[in-house]
């Protein structure tokens, strides 16, 4: 198993419930909508309940990987190259901290 957990569980929560939405569906709704493309001026979730939409925004927005800070199953694996892993990581935490630098739309929740 390449995931280890399931991949919809992002590594952001303490405590797992059940939600109305999991984490990847509403991260792929936002992508589909285009929303870093659309560089908003206001993100706005009127129904939010967990605040999993206005997260996974904030996340696309500042260009953060998801599961940045999870263990993936494949890091136990024979042949997993853990340097070239962990050089990724630094890349993506190096977006991630650059795109923080930018201004951010304001989020309603």
């Amino acid at each position: 198993d390449l995931s280890g957990d399931s991949l919809h569980k992002r590594g952001y929560r303490r405590y797992m419930t059940d939600a109305p939405i999991k984490e990847n569906l509403a991260a792929a709704i936002l992508q589909k909508a285009q929303l870093q493309q659309r560089n908003p001026e206001i993100v706005l979730d009127p129904m939010c309940g967990s605040g999993t939409f206005i997260i996974e925004a904030l996340m696309i927005l500042t260009d953060r990987a998801p599961g940045l800070v999870r263990r993936f199953g494949f890091n136990g694996w024979h042949g997993h190259d853990r340097e070239l892993w962990l050089s990724l990581k630094a890349e993506a935490a190096e977006r991630h901290e650059k795109a923080l630098e930018l201004p951010l739309p304001k989020f309603y929740a």
